[in-house]
């Protein structure tokens, strides 16, 4: 990875020049780095996701909903999300990894594009990306709607409007209902 902007040398040195920018100066990996921007949005980078996202992880048990979940992660929490999408409708593939039954514990393309599908269909959130208004990974507004609180149902508000208090209670809903869900799924087995 090269320069400010980390772009990746051996797949995009020989188009960068190719086009008169030189990625090993500030301004040439500036200038490509903009370039990519324009062209594919964040997708470049999506790989490195989970080095430069800082959601926070937690102690969750196997099997629930606790943490925030992103491109690149790997937890049980994500196998957990992958049985809720596929369950509700959202497949994240017909066959192979991810599918019913195959469930992974790597967030991926395609349980983003699942995620994806489930906000717009469910919270309203049809565009953006995950830093501007989470459209693409499970935060605390997407984990209620998924284990199915109420409150999700409406427009998630800026973290500033929402009180400590109300986070706390939105906190223990998505945990108890993770809980529960986990329960069912033992049960289920």
């Amino acid at each position: 990875m090269i320069g400010l902007f980390q772009i990746n040398a051996p797949v995009h040195k020989n188009f960068a020049a190719s086009i008169g920018m030189d990625i090993y100066t500030v301004d040439g990996n500036m200038a490509y780095a903009q370039y990519l921007h324009r062209r594919e949005g964040t997708d470049p980078w999506l790989s490195s996701f989970s080095c430069w996202h800082n959601a926070t992880a937690t102690n969750a048990p196997p099997g629930g909903l606790s943490q925030d979940l992103y491109l690149g992660v790997i937890s049980p929490e994500v196998r957990a999300l992958q049985v809720m999408l596929n369950a509700k409708g959202y497949i994240l593939a017909e066959t192979g990894p991810g599918s019913p039954g195959q469930e992974t514990d790597k967030f991926g393309s395609l349980t983003r594009a699942a995620v994806r599908k489930f906000q717009c269909a469910i919270m309203s959130i049809c565009s953006g990306d995950e830093h501007a208004n989470g459209y693409g990974m499970v935060n605390a507004h997407t984990r209620s709607a998924l284990l199915g609180a109420a409150a999700a149902a409406s427009e998630p508000r800026p973290p500033s409007e929402i009180s400590a208090e109300e986070e706390r209670l939105r906190n223990l809903i998505a945990e108890l209902s993770a809980q529960l869900f986990a329960l069912r799924q033992k049960q289920g087995a």
